[in-house]
């Protein structure tokens, strides 16, 4: 059963970025539902690599429309990888605990996309109507 379930809340006016956070959505639920050191390490290593694309993609996004809170926003992507990058060491470490991750993905999938994309989804949602022929 998939702990993480995709709304169109989410949506950020982006069809590229809204499809790649539905992907980490469904990487989420697999890194969630993985139960062996290999599967878990396997799914964190796709979700790793899966999140430099996205970051990329929303970053040149973000830098293309002039985005004003682009720097703390990339600062925040910066973390978010870092924290990543922690729990992928305690997984190859065999240390890992599926409470950390399961709290990781939340404030990472739930409130950052909620919070922080959806000021992104807002600015490029004004940015449209100002250029859109009147």
């Amino acid at each position: 059963m998939p702990q993480f379930t995709w709304d169109t809340a989410y949506e950020v006016g982006d069809s590229e970025i809204d499809e790649q956070h539905r992907r980490l959505f469904d990487l989420a639920n697999e890194l969630l539902g993985a139960d062996t050191k290999a599967s878990v390490t396997a799914a964190a290593i796709q979700l790793y690599q899966y999140v430099r694309v996205h970051f990329k993609h929303e970053e040149d996004l973000m830098r293309r429309i002039g985005f004003p809170d682009y720097r703390q926003h990339v600062q925040m992507h910066s973390q978010m990888v870092d924290r990543l990058n922690a729990l992928s060491a305690d997984i190859a470490d065999g240390c890992w605990r599926s409470q950390d991750l399961r709290a990781f993905m939340n404030e990472w999938l739930l409130i950052h996309i909620a919070e922080q994309d959806t000021r992104l989804a807002d600015y490029v949602a004004a940015a449209a109507a100002s250029s859109a022929p009147h």
